[in-house]
Order: C-alpha cells, then structure tokens, then sequence
C-alpha cells in the first residue's frame, strides 16, 4: 500500500464524482484522503515494525523453533535496530521521555555515538521548528510576523496596559532562540518515572512550556512498538461497524470507538450516574445516529 499512495490519494481525491465506483452511504471518500503527514508516519512505523514483524515470521515458520535457530535471528534483529539507532529513532524515543532524555546514551553511549545522536537531535528540532514555529513560537528576524495589534476593550486603561505588554513581548520575540526551548529541557531534572498515561499527561501540561518538542512527542512517542493494540482496534472497529449499522457516519462511528476505549480504559464508569457523553465526545446530539 505504502508503494501505491499517489495511486489511493487519487482515488479518494476522484472517487466522489465516478460513476464507475460505488456510492457511499452517508460518506465520501475523500473523508479518507491521508495527509503527506500521515503518509509519512506510516512509512516510519512499517520501518519501525518490519524487523521484528519479519522475525516472528520467521519463528511461526520453524516446525521445531529451537534455540539454534532463535540466536541468529535475535542478533540479528539486534544489529538492525542498533543500525536505527544510529538512524536516531532510539534516542528520539528515549530523549522525548522526561524521565529518561539523554540519560541513558550518556551512560551506555560511546562519545562518538552520543554526539553523532545529539546532531540528529537538533536537526530534527530545527525541521519541526520550522514547521510549527509560525503557530506555536514566537518568531524572530525575517520569520516574525506583524507586530501584535491590542484588542480593543470598553476599558481604556487595560487597552493601553495591553498594548505595553505587547510591546514587550514584540521585543522577547525578537530575541528568541528556538534552540533554547531544547536546551532548557535537557537540562531540566529528570521526573520521577511515568507511567503511559502519565507521560501523555506531562506532555500535555508542558506543551506551552515547550511547544516544539511537545509536537514532536505526538508524533514520536505514538509510534506503536507492537501490532497487537492496532488489531485489536480493528476487532473493535469491525464489532461496531457491522452490517446492521452500516448506516453510521464516520463521526458518529468513531464517538462511538473513543466511549468502548473510554469505558475499556476506566475513564468513564458505567455506574457514574448522569455522564453527559455529548460533553465527553464532542457530538451534536440533535443530529440522528
């Protein structure tokens, strides 16, 4: 698939208007469309996934999976993920973890590796900053943007306070430096170890803190290490979208796989009395399901 994406972009791009292609109920196919972005991580997680995704190919298609043969494809596989090291990968996922950053390579690391590591590091800080600086940094030089007009208030007094603030604030965007969001971070203490769902929390608590590299974490740290929860998923997806309900449109199918997962996870108890799952879910609950 990951060969023929110009191919699926154009047919959900075209698909709408032909009469030679079966019409949807109540969708499109454009409502499919992928993003260079989201074509660009899925070319990451299959390079990510395809080792061990072809080693355990490899253990399912021994009649007698011995240690013999299990020692070879382990080192194997521990020579191409060294080799994605070296690609970065390992340290992004270590370094976007506040309780690890470059703990760990600092340790284990020769000083070659560690520094070839942090070049890549900051290489890729700078592409996402180029990326997300206009909508999440202040900006400085020739990527500033217009100077920040005060919005107009009934108060005169905190018109005129505003526009001081602003003005200040013009002169910190000026002197920004967008490598010391990563600096600071670095050099930050390291937090008590977390847990998954703590992680996401952290990230979302310091994302003004540091908004770039906050957009590098969800990007990053949702690489999945596993096929088995994206199965999953697609067993849960099928359960809900069968044929009695092929009717559901893709708002209203995916509310529905946010409150399985919500309940599944603990975040939404059947017991509490009175959840409004139009609040938790986003949905225009005057609209038919």
């Amino acid at each position: 698939m990951l060969q023929m994406w110009k191919a699926v972009d154009r047919f959900t791009s075209l698909a709408d208007g032909a009469d030679e292609v079966p019409v949807l109920v109540r969708k499109n196919y454009s409502d499919f469309t992928l993003t260079r972005d989201d074509w660009s991580c899925l070319v990451l997680m299959h390079e990510v996934l395809r080792e061990p995704a072809q080693a355990h190919q490899t253990f399912l298609s021994a009649s007698h999976a011995t240690l013999w043969r299990a020692i070879p494809i382990l080192e194997y596989l521990q020579e191409t993920w060294e080799t994605m090291a070296k690609a970065n990968l390992t340290l992004m996922f270590f370094v976007l973890n506040p309780s690890y950053k470059l703990a760990y390579f600092e340790d284990k690391w020769d000083d070659e590796w560690l520094s070839v590591g942090r070049v890549k590091l900051e290489a890729e800080f700078k592409k996402y900053y180029k990326l997300h600086a206009t909508s999440s940094t202040p900006a400085s030089g020739k990527d500033a943007g217009p100077t920040p007009q005060p919005v107009p208030s009934a108060s005169y007094g905190k018109s005129w306070m505003m526009s001081t603030v602003l003005a200040r604030r013009q002169l910190e965007c000026n002197k920004y430096d967008p490598q010391q969001e990563l600096k600071e971070y670095l050099d930050s203490p390291l937090v008590v170890d977390l847990e998954d769902d703590g992680l996401i929390r952290w990230w979302g608590h310091h994302a003004a803190q540091y908004p770039i590299l906050s957009k590098m974490a969800q990007d990053y740290l949702a690489i999945q290490g596993s096929a088995v929860s994206a199965e999953c998923t697609f067993s849960s997806g099928a359960i809900t979208g069968t044929c009695c309900r092929n009717w559901l449109r893709p708002d209203i199918f995916e509310a529905l796989q946010l409150l399985k997962s919500a309940y599944r996870n603990g975040q939404v108890l059947p017991s509490e009395p009175g959840i409004d799952v139009a609040t938790y879910l986003e949905l225009d609950t005057t609209d038919d399901v």
